[in-house]
């Protein structure tokens, strides 16, 4: 299939896709756009993270953001696909409670519990 590009003014590289600023067109390196997951932070990048791969694994479904709920595995699930991202999911939730723990500690530190 045949793919058409735009060439930015600017940077003089092929686009797929240029944006309307005040008086021109250019791509989004030239304007200095990002995309809003580039602006999160580690934290919330990890719960966007975890949240996907629980959908993945367990389709979504009420308390799926729910990390203290393990939901069981579906019969037609491939077995060692299944328990592979459960691993994967397990040390994902693993280390934002890590982060979150660190949290509460320095809170409760600062409120003299």
């Amino acid at each position: 299939s045949t793919k058409l590009y735009l060439n930015s003014p600017y940077c003089k590289r092929n686009r797929e896709s240029l944006y309307a600023i005040q008086t021109a067109y250019a791509c989004r390196e030239c304007i200095g756009l990002h995309y809003q997951s580039q602006s999160e932070r580690s934290k919330t990048r990890l719960l966007r993270s975890i949240r996907k791969n629980r959908i993945n694994l367990w389709g979504d479904r009420p308390n799926i953001n729910n990390i203290c709920i393990h939901f069981e595995r579906e019969p037609y699930k491939k077995r060692t696909v299944y328990y592979s991202k459960l691993t994967k999911l397990m040390g994902l939730e693993q280390a934002y409670l890590g982060t979150v723990s660190l949290q509460i500690e320095r809170i409760r530190k600062m409120v003299g519990y």
